[in-house]
């Protein structure tokens, strides 16, 4: 991005990478029950000004737990604002973010697309109340020339487990100050979300996998890691339902099946039928599918062991994907929560430690 000059900036980027936020991927899946009965609270206007509208669009999803797990709630978070009708006599806008920090984040950047170009406007102040926190930017009249302008709220979701249950969280709004030639002020308040409660009974289960080396070319120079062994804890508030699904994707020219070796608590092995486990092949893909068919309570512990088949890994000029673990309940109500991006947990190969030959997972980059 380019460096700011006075609080302004032009920047070359475009419209999809001005919508679109990252977040890190915790190693969790947590899933919920969905009840019939469904609440909803749209934005509300604070304060109008006769000057100007602001319109907010292209919403992305955050939600969040109440404190006592039973009610969870979803945010439609907006992306955008479009300002139109802006006064002639507007020397000045600020913009006020306002926001819970427990649930957002901000960048210290507003991007702001105007009379066809983006530009780069840095953060005039900041500060933190106990449950509050605002972030403020001025923005300069030479903006708005055909009056009106977009810009896109610097907020970024927080990947909230294990503190992922939370009342009293402050919905975000945005208020707009327009100063006028005369010094003059009026403002325009907008919530930034909307918002959609509804009653859950939310589960969790966190995996941990060992990696080693599960296969090698055929003249040892380069290898393949995956999962050797998996340990797959509850982490409630309830119970994991029947059915709970681990799936293990790994690349289908670098890696077999493996089998089940054991599965129990501890030292104890348990039944062979309290898992069981399916492949399939799909492409470069290949896809082990455990299936546990107990429900496991919270802090309840169990370890897969696996055993792999001897298998030579093909070298190519392509790095084959890397070995992934995420958890799945497909076909069940209880669909996995999936985290701020829209993406489902994984355990990836990053985790595995290093090794002295090449990994054929690492080739090329």
């Amino acid at each position: 991005m380019a460096a700011l000059q006075n609080g302004l900036a032009r920047v070359n980027v475009s419209r999809r990478q001005l919508l679109q936020s990252s977040a890190a991927t915790a190693l969790i899946a947590v899933s919920y029950w969905v009840g019939d009965g469904t609440v909803s609270k749209g934005p509300d206007q604070l304060s109008a000004a006769p000057l100007g509208a602001a319109t907010t669009f292209n919403r992305r999803t955050l939600s969040y737990f109440s404190a006592d797990y039973v009610t969870e709630h979803i945010w439609d978070l907006a992306t955008a604002v479009e300002l139109s009708r802006i006064g002639r006599d507007i020397v000045e806008i600020r913009v006020a973010l306002r926001f819970d920090p427990r649930v957002l984040a901000t960048r210290d950047v507003l991007i702001v697309e105007a009379n066809g170009e983006f530009h780069a406007i840095g953060a005039h102040e900041s500060s933190t109340d106990g449950l509050i926190a605002e972030v403020t930017f001025i923005l300069d009249p030479q903006l708005w020339k055909q009056h009106h302008l977009r810009f896109s709220p610097p907020l970024i979701a927080k990947s909230l487990y294990p503190n992922d249950a939370i009342d009293g969280v402050l919905v975000p709004t945005v208020e707009l100050t327009f100063v006028d030639t005369r010094g003059s002020t009026q403002l325009l308040t907008r919530a930034l979300a909307t918002e959609l409660t509804r009653p859950v009974a939310p589960w969790g289960v966190e995996v941990a996998a060992a990696w080693d080396v599960v296969s090698r070319s055929a003249d040892g120079t380069e290898f393949y890691r995956a999962p050797v062994g998996l340990l797959v804890t509850g982490a409630g508030p309830n119970p994991t339902p029947v059915g709970m699904q681990v799936e293990m994707r790994v690349a289908e020219s670098a890696a077999g099946a493996p089998s089940i070796r054991s599965y129990g608590d501890g030292m104890d092995e348990l039944p062979a039928g309290a898992i069981t486990s399916t492949t399939t092949t799909d492409g470069i893909i290949r896809t082990v599918t455990f299936v546990v068919t107990e429900s496991l309570g919270p802090g309840t512990r169990r370890s897969i062991s696996l055993e792999w088949a001897e298998f030579v890994a093909q070298q190519a000029g392509d790095a084959p994907p890397r070995a992934l673990v995420r958890v799945t309940t497909e076909g069940d109500d209880n669909a996995p929560r999936r985290g701020p991006a829209g993406t489902d947990t994984i355990v990836d190969m990053a985790t595995a430690p290093a090794q002295v030959k090449q990994d054929l997972a690492r080739k090329g980059g």
